[in-house]
């Protein structure tokens, strides 16, 4: 065996030694904040859930000038009358019925929690993991999960939440279509995400339709 193949050898096997090393790293790290979590996560839950009703409170009075239930079933109800759908009323005209300076307002309160939401949930995935009602024993709240928080994220945390959100679908606590959906989000919506087994209908600029199935 020549010296270039001896230090083949040696190379694969220590290549081999630190990928096993990393392995018991990242496996001792999960179980280390899994355990957390069953600690701590009735109120990391309870943050989350706040954050998802921020974010949509703030989206939901942008698109419709109110947050009131009521009064969105009765702008819905009067515009179906009309034979119209409120939601394609109200996108087509990009809310222009929001006089400018509150419309500026209300994107600036939006940017505001994209950023703070995207801090704090920086802050969990690293001490946490993915924090979600699932991953608990005895949740007091059902059915929490921040994705569409992470739906709206702060991109210029782009680099961070990759590889943070990276580790968790190698931990198996997100699914590899809530995964592509953030990675989309993180990269401006840009084509389509890539979901296994959905297909896109994609309306063109210049009025051509494109279907594409992942």
């Amino acid at each position: 065996m020549t010296n270039l193949q001896l230090m083949y050898h040696h190379f694969i096997k220590l290549l081999a030694l630190f990928l096993i090393l990393a392995s018991c790293g990242h496996q001792e790290k999960a179980k280390v904040q899994d355990e957390k979590f069953q600690k701590d996560g009735n109120q990391i839950l309870l943050e989350v859930s706040r954050m998802i009703a921020a974010d949509q409170d703030a989206r939901t009075f942008r698109i419709y000038g109110t947050t009131d239930s009521v009064e969105i079933e009765k702008m819905y109800s009067q515009f179906a009358k009309q034979g119209l759908a409120l939601d394609s009323v109200l996108m087509s005209t990009d809310t222009s019925f929001i006089p400018p300076q509150q419309e500026d307002s209300i994107q600036t309160v939006i940017d505001e929690l994209q950023t703070k939401h995207t801090r704090r949930l920086i802050e969990i995935l690293k001490e946490y993991g993915y924090p979600k009602s699932s991953r608990l024993t005895r949740p007091r709240l059902q059915n929490v999960d921040p994705f569409i928080v992470f739906h709206h994220p702060d991109i210029s945390y782009k680099s961070e939440l990759t590889a943070l959100l990276k580790t968790e679908l190698l931990a198996g606590r997100i699914d590899s279509n809530t995964y592509e959906t953030i990675m989309w989000d993180l990269n401006e919506r840009k084509g389509v995400p890539n979901i296994k087994g959905v297909t896109f209908v994609v309306h063109n600029k210049d009025g051509t339709v494109d279907t594409i199935k992942n």
